[in-house]
């Protein structure tokens, strides 16, 4: 059996799902775009493992054939076009199946895992109904694909051979929003991350270190947590901003750092991974994350969250989708609410005050990590896709 993993946009989480399949098992990934410069160092690594990684190219050429299913393709499905998210899922999707060498599919028997209930699952569907039945596939949803309407879940979902789910909540979620007719294809599998070799002794500071790392966009809660920095200082709470990332909000919140006289309190490190990423999280004493929900763009469980508990990192964070998952009240850290300045602060200056229980959401967190142990995570997942 072929063994192909499908992406449109990949991310460091995602980079490391690959690596953690490529250290237990053989397949392809087929992209289905050229994925950023950042990440072509991972790219190479899955080469060397024997990973084949295959690109979709244009010049692979449209055919009669190829436009007739993608026009028998569209009436047929054409239920799951009706709204404006769902017609692009939809549009995009048959544009990617044109440029598809559809020779790689010549097997006897190929299973397809996609990533997200969009375009690569969409792609997924189209080639099991092109080369039925010689091709089955799964895929994995995470927040956007799920929590706007999205008309293609339902069809999506009853032509898989299985559907993982990040998160208890989301798991939840689809299965009250969604007429799953197979509640049984529904199954949790909670992503991971790569602990640290060393775990060391959380270190006190005259300054409460505070670590940020996101892609910049606003449902990160930059907006909030800008304000909340600029509060805190004038609280003469000595503190002192990590952050870390990029993003469309870079210039706006480096502008607005600079204009609020916070260049004494937080420390930009850019874009980070590898070893600049694992010193980051050891300089830390807490790692907050005020993510916010609006709409389509809402966080499933992020692994940055998941990265800062593998350090042994209390954590702040909100009570939105399956954060409080990870991030348990008065555990691990502080769960607080979102779109909220005033409760970062008191979060922050709780944690501050109260330095006796750092030890002990130290350890709270370690505990909480070994639930997102890649490794384990992934072999659990490969064995339930019949990878192994």
């Amino acid at each position: 059996m072929q063994r192909i993993y499908i992406i449109k946009n990949t991310g460091a989480w995602m980079m490391d799902e690959l690596a953690a399949f490529a250290g237990q098992t053989k397949f392809s990934v087929l992209f289905l775009r050229k994925q950023e410069a950042f990440y072509d160092d991972k790219i190479r690594l899955l080469e060397e493992q024997g990973i084949t990684v295959i690109y979709l190219k244009s010049r692979n050429g449209f055919s009669i054939s190829k436009i007739f299913f993608c026009f028998l393709f569209t009436i047929r499905h054409l239920q799951c076009f009706l709204n404006l998210y769902s017609f692009v899922y939809g549009i995009k999707s048959l544009a990617y199946f044109l440029k598809t060498d559809l020779k790689l599919f010549n097997r006897e028997q190929i299973n397809l895992h996609c990533q997200f209930a969009t375009q690569s699952a969409i792609l997924g569907l189209m080639l099991k109904e092109y080369f039925n039945p010689h091709i089955s596939y799964s895929f994995t949803f995470h927040a956007y694909d799920i929590y706007v309407k999205n008309n293609w879940f339902n069809t999506l979902v009853d032509n898989a051979t299985m559907i993982f789910s990040i998160s208890n909540f989301n798991r939840n979620y689809v299965l009250a929003k969604y007429k799953i007719k197979d509640k049984s294809k529904v199954i949790y599998s909670p992503l991971g991350v790569f602990s640290p070799i060393v775990i060391e002794e959380p270190k006190t500071s005259a300054a409460l270190r505070i670590g940020f790392l996101s892609y910049f966009v606003e449902m990160k809660g930059i907006m909030y947590l800008m304000p909340a920095i600029k509060e805190l200082k004038k609280l003469n709470l000595p503190f002192i901003f990590h952050i870390a990332g990029d993003g469309p909000l870079k210039d706006e919140m480096l502008s607005y750092i600079e204009k609020n006289d916070l260049s004494d309190n937080v420390k930009f490190h850019g874009l980070i991974k590898n070893e600049e990423k694992d010193l980051f999280f050891r300089d830390l004493d807490v790692f907050i994350l005020p993510s916010i929900s609006k709409g389509m763009e809402t966080d499933g469980l992020p692994v940055v969250l998941m990265e800062a508990v593998s350090y042994s990192l209390p954590i702040i964070s909100t009570n939105i989708s399956g954060i409080p998952e990870i991030c348990i009240n008065d555990y691990n850290g502080y769960l607080i609410e979102q779109k909220n300045v005033a409760e970062i602060v008191n979060a922050i200056t709780k944690f501050r005050k109260n330095s006796n229980i750092w030890p002990e959401f130290s350890r709270n967190s370690l505990e909480i990590s070994k639930q997102y142990n890649i490794t384990i995570n992934s072999g659990k997942k490969l064995k339930i896709m019949g990878w192994e």
